[in-house]
């Protein structure tokens, strides 16, 4: 119960500064032009800095041996790497994580900018909203999915879930997001492309509020943090060459015929990796004992 609560805790502290930061980008890239917000966005790292530096964090009374050669960093990762492989329900689901990942970087960074200029021809904006319809569309769009996301999350922050209920709830929270992006690209209208890009917000809420707390259980406590590394390589690994590959098919398959591409393909490899996690029974056994 309490991973499960600080993990959604910390999600909302990430989804709540990320609820303004699509729209607003969007605005002021729309006022001021990319430039100008660049360097905006420059200084806010120095705020973040020093924000960063007022923070205390308590003396260790048992100080870690210290690992910096990289020997120790090889063997810390090899015995993160061979306990996930031998547990399908934490592979199956950083598969999955990962090829949703994947497919939100080609959405976001090849898909949405031109998907959102064509769901803005025909909206009537004043003079004060700025010029670039494109970047502001896209912060809209990316609005309505953090706001879901967040309210999704204040509801399963108030529940507990068994760790076989984790799983199934993660695999319905993997799929979600290729159907929200399927749709967006499909929507005719502005408006429709706002309520699936809402839909993908279940799913991002699911997949922030529960992974963490998976991995918490069916992870022995001294494996945390090298399962922790192994998580972050693999859900972030597969982002670069799923941009790469989808740098090279956007042209000869545009906007949608990509679209189905890459939702059918993370469909295709996250009911494999989930189906292989429900079928981990001794995992899921095991994690509800120790929860």
């Amino acid at each position: 119960g309490r991973n499960q609560a600080l993990q959604t805790l910390f999600g909302l502290t990430d989804m709540t500064a990320g609820l303004m930061a699509p729209v607003l980008a969007g605005l002021l890239i729309s006022l001021l032009s990319a430039v100008n917000v660049l360097y905006l966005d420059a200084l806010s790292f120095f705020i973040g800095a020093g924000v960063y530096l007022s923070v205390h964090f308590p003396t260790q009374t048992v100080l870690e041996r210290a690992t910096n050669t990289g020997q120790a960093w090889l063997e810390n990762l090899t015995v993160g790497l061979n306990f996930v492989r031998r547990r399908p329900a934490l592979w199956g689901t950083l598969l999955s994580f990962g090829c949703v990942n994947a497919l939100m970087e080609v959405y976001g960074s090849l898909l949405l900018p031109r998907v959102s200029e064509k769901l803005m021809r025909g909206v009537v904006l004043g003079q004060s909203w700025g010029n670039d319809r494109a970047a502001l569309g896209s912060g809209l769009l990316d609005f309505a999915t953090v706001l879901l996301e967040l309210l999704f999350s204040f509801w399963l922050g108030a529940r507990a879930f068994s760790t076989a209920q984790s799983l199934r709830w993660l695999t319905v929270g993997c799929l979600v997001p290729p159907l929200g992006v399927l749709g967006v690209l499909l929507s005719p209208t502005l408006a429709r492309g706002l309520i699936f890009s809402a839909f993908q917000g279940l799913g991002f809420a699911v997949m922030s509020s529960l992974l963490g707390v998976l991995i918490a259980r069916v992870t022995p406590e001294n494996l945390r943090g090298r399962v922790s590394s192994v998580r972050v390589f693999l859900t972030s690994a597969p982002r670069p060459l799923a941009t790469f590959l989808g740098g090279a098919l956007l042209g000869p398959l545009g906007v949608v015929g990509l679209g189905w591409i890459m939702a059918g393909s993370a469909t295709a490899f996250i009911t494999y990796g989930m189906g292989r996690a429900r079928s981990d029974r001794d995992s899921t056994l095991e994690g509800d004992r120790t929860a």
